[in-house]
């Protein structure tokens, strides 16, 4: 006996969960609510600061929707370090081109310190 893997479906009137239960399929509407929380994001959220100096200081705040990772990236063009952290200590180095990802629901919970004026780290999220 062998199994039609071409026939043309019509309808489906009931499927089976997880738990083995019989259900009937997630509607149209359903679907596309499942596909839209999934989805990819429309706005991003970027801007640069430059350090004014060897002291930490703080981004500016720009408040990170819940479960959004933010990205910082120390540019290339950088001649020093950049340290990343918060109001009490930058224990993390960024070399020139290095990355660093934080969960922080504001921006301005980062700070950042040059080990020189001029500095620059790029800042990326998602925002919703």
């Amino acid at each position: 006996m062998t199994l039609d893997t071409n026939a043309k479906v019509e309808q489906i009137k009931r499927v089976i969960d997880s738990a083995g239960a019989v259900v009937a399929p997630a509607t149209e509407q359903l679907q596309q609510t499942i596909r839209d929380s999934l989805a990819n994001q429309d706005g991003l959220t970027a801007f640069e600061f430059t350090t004014g100096g060897s002291t930490a200081e703080q981004l500016p705040a720009n408040a990170v929707p819940d479960g959004v990772t933010v990205l910082l990236q120390a540019r290339d063009a950088n001649g020093q370090k950049v340290y990343v952290g918060n109001d009490t200590a930058q224990p993390i180095e960024m070399q020139p081109a290095g990355t660093v990802a934080l969960d922080v629901t504001d921006t301005s919970h980062i700070w950042v310190k040059g080990a020189a004026a001029g500095e620059t780290v790029g800042v990326l999220y998602e925002d919703g």
